[in-house]
């Protein structure tokens, strides 16, 4: 339990990381039960992205600006990344080699070095998620409210209908998954073809399994994973409890809650 709203959740076999509403609690699991190790205090933050095998944490804030953490046995602030635009973060994502960071914010794709620099900004409207593709390719993706997918030179990858509010690659680079309130669909990332549109609408977060075909989707709170290969859903939790971020270990799930709790969530195949 955080006691605290939660944000997200990243995990690994060993331990888990949830942002919540105060800051940022470790657990360390063992037989699927985390046990809270470590916590930071932090003001503000809207969202994060894990990096370097989940020991370091990119945050992004209300202010503008961002602020790189060290997980460890401790955490600690390694760096603030301080920015002229205070609009709201509404994403942050780090490259394969973890030496380029994307900020989103509402007016402004900001592209950083691990320095703090500031080294390209481009205009955008209404910016809402990104996500770079896997190392070796390391192409940026960004989503924006008018529904838009482009790369950061601007040149649009695919369109879908109504605001996109998540958006993920695949393992592999092969796929775009992305959904908003109106629709969810994958894409060939490639060359933007629509390979199917998902009965979806109300995505909030995808999250591509690992190790299987797999994508586990929030869906108004609800935890739906789909098999890409049947188009069937084949796992879902619903409750009560809106659930607010996922993460994936092997092909089982880590949700945490509105509530502040976090949970295993075993999946048979």
């Amino acid at each position: 339990e955080c006691n605290q709203s939660a944000i997200a959740v990243a995990a690994s076999e060993s331990s888990i990381v949830c942002l919540h509403s105060g800051g940022i609690s470790k657990f360390s699991v063992k037989s699927e039960v985390a046990k809270e190790v470590a916590g930071y205090s932090v003001s503000k933050a809207t969202c994060m992205f894990p990096f370097n095998t989940q020991s370091y944490l990119m945050l992004g804030h209300q202010d503008g600006s961002l602020s790189m953490l060290e997980v460890k046995e401790d955490i600690k602030l390694m760096r603030k990344f301080e920015s002229s635009n205070k609009r709201p973060v509404q994403c942050v994502a780090i490259n394969g080699d973890s030496r380029m960071i994307a900020s989103v914010q509402d007016d402004e794709l900001a592209i950083w070095n691990t320095l703090g620099e500031k080294k390209h900004s481009t205009a955008i409207q209404k910016g809402r998620v990104a996500a770079f593709s896997p190392e070796g390719k390391q192409e940026l993706f960004v989503g924006c409210a008018d529904g838009k997918i482009s790369k950061l030179d601007q040149t649009t990858v695919t369109n879908q209908k109504g605001p996109v509010e998540c958006l993920e690659i695949s393992p592999d680079g092969s796929l775009i998954i992305s959904g908003g309130k109106e629709s969810t669909i994958l894409t060939d990332a490639s060359n933007g073809n629509l390979l199917v549109t998902l009965p979806i609408n109300g995505a909030s977060l995808a999250k591509f399994c690992p190790i299987r075909y797999w994508v586990a989707v929030l869906v108004n709170g609800t935890i739906q994973v789909h098999d890409l290969e049947s188009k069937k859903v084949i796992f879902e939790v619903t409750g009560n409890i809106p659930c607010t971020g996922l993460a994936w270990v092997e092909s089982n799930l880590w949700a945490c809650y509105v509530n502040g709790s976090v949970r295993f969530l075993k999946l048979n195949d």
